[in-house]
């Protein structure tokens, strides 16, 4: 639904007017248009201002918020939600990935030394590598 109004009305798919977006907005709730623009896009006064995609997606989220419309972040942001995903399964394969000593040991100490270039890189196990955030001693 934003992207067919965003292609229907943007001026050469860069800016949309805000006075369409309101008209667009209003038809779906009672929702105040005026405090809803200025809580999401306060520097956005004018009504004959135009709005990036960026910025036309933070008012129909805000919009939508207020009223009783319930629409999911993906289909405001659909591009966002999708590199999200794709990049928590990327986090994901590293999590369980099993740590190899001859490999990741000498990648944990590369990592101390550019961190603490000071001090001698731990022996693991150790409660030093607390210091870069690990949780336990064996990181």
């Amino acid at each position: 639904m934003i992207e067919r109004f965003w292609s229907k009305y943007a001026v050469n798919d860069d800016t949309i007017a805000l006075g369409h977006v309101k008209k667009f907005l209003t038809v779906f709730s009672d929702v105040d248009f005026q405090s809803t623009l200025m809580e999401s896009l306060p520097h956005m006064s004018d009504m004959s201002s135009f709005l990036t995609l960026e910025e036309f997606r933070l008012l129909v989220f805000t919009f939508c918020r207020k009223s009783s419309l319930h629409v999911s972040v993906s289909m405001i942001y659909p591009p966002v939600v999708t590199k999200t995903r794709q990049l928590m399964s990327k986090f994901k394969d590293y999590v369980d990935m099993p740590f190899i000593e001859a490999t990741h040991s000498s990648l944990l100490g590369r990592l101390w030394q550019k961190t603490f270039p000071e001090s001698e890189t731990p022996k693991i196990p150790s409660k030093r590598w607390q210091r870069l955030g690990f949780q336990g001693s064996n990181p």
